[in-house]
């Protein structure tokens, strides 16, 4: 609970955590600090090649058992994966779509929005950002 109070007493109302912790999102449930929820590289897979109702039962299961829809802003799926784990590469799309498939069933969709980390040396140019 002191990193919420920290956070809160800077000003701080958004916050990116890297996977989707059952303690930690307990911690910043009903705090007003808004979430970008990351799924960690190793779950891709399972995602990925799951169904919409897989990805759902682990949304219900492992973020919103824990914390309130309202609180989530995004859902980060992968974390460089081109980069640092190019295995998991193929399976990033898929897994976006059945996420979103999972979010259009709870109506979530239009609150909760997906994207995926990459960093920025996988851009040939990047400048001018």
């Amino acid at each position: 609970m002191e990193v919420i109070n920290i956070l809160k007493s800077n000003g701080i109302s958004n916050v990116r955590i890297f996977d989707a912790d059952p303690l930690t999102l307990q911690a910043f449930s009903r705090t007003g600090i808004n979430l970008m929820i990351g799924v960690p590289n190793e779950i891709l897979p399972s995602l990925a090649s799951g169904t919409p109702t897989f990805a759902l039962q682990w949304l219900q299961t492992n973020v919103l058992a824990h914390i309130l829809p309202s609180q989530i802003r995004y859902i980060a799926v992968g974390n460089e994966v081109f980069l640092k784990d190019p295995f998991y590469a193929p399976y990033v799309v898929p897994a976006i779509v059945n996420l979103y498939r999972a979010l259009q069933t709870l109506n979530l969709d239009s609150t909760i929005k997906l994207s995926s980390p990459q960093a920025a040396s996988v851009l040939s140019i990047s400048y001018p950002p």
